[in-house]
């Protein structure tokens, strides 16, 4: 199952999709609270509180992934376990946290990353051969406008300029989709 199925799941109350859940990501809390003074029981009943906010949110309909859902799970066990911390006073909280959260921006920034590349190379593939010449003249190989426009014959740089924003604009429209 994907994470898409997964959330799907979720909402139907598909048992499946817990099972999927517990299978793919509980090892990522448990791993998350051993390292930080906890224990199995402990890393249980964080991915369990972690389960029923994903569950509520799925049901809401308010669950809107902008990274991979491995990401989500392990940003709201972390704060969960944060939380529980502070309440035992067990350690230095400030040093999990900046520990943890330059992990999880690493974690959150590549998982932007590939999404946008991946959004971008999407719209891409989808524009028409023309736009495609000319933006990897224009981005690729770093040809000025004047060479542009002498190498794909058009009458003069306005013209060039004016198909490069018809270009651009069919670009963010593909983006946007």
């Amino acid at each position: 199952m994907n994470d898409q199925a997964i959330i799907a799941g979720l909402i139907q109350n598909d048992n499946a999709a817990y099972q999927q859940l517990y299978d793919q990501y509980f090892a990522v809390t448990e791993r998350l609270v051993l390292q930080n003074n906890g224990t199995t029981a402990d890393a249980k009943d964080i991915f369990q509180e972690t389960i029923l906010i994903l569950h509520h949110k799925a049901q809401q309909g308010n669950l809107e992934l902008t990274a991979a859902l491995k990401t989500f799970i392990y940003s709201i066990s972390r704060n969960l376990w944060l939380k529980e911390l502070r309440k035992q006073k067990k350690m230095n909280i400030n040093l999990v946290e900046e520990l943890d959260e330059s992990a999880e921006e690493k974690i959150v920034n590549l998982e932007t990353k590939r999404n946008l590349l991946q959004k971008l190379g999407s719209a891409f593939y989808k524009m028409t051969a023309h736009c495609k010449t000319l933006f990897i003249a224009m981005f690729v190989n770093k040809k000025s406008m004047a060479t542009i426009t002498t190498e794909s014959g058009y009458k003069n740089i306005h013209t060039a300029q004016n198909q490069k924003y018809k270009c651009l604009e069919q670009a963010r429209k593909e983006f946007q989709k």
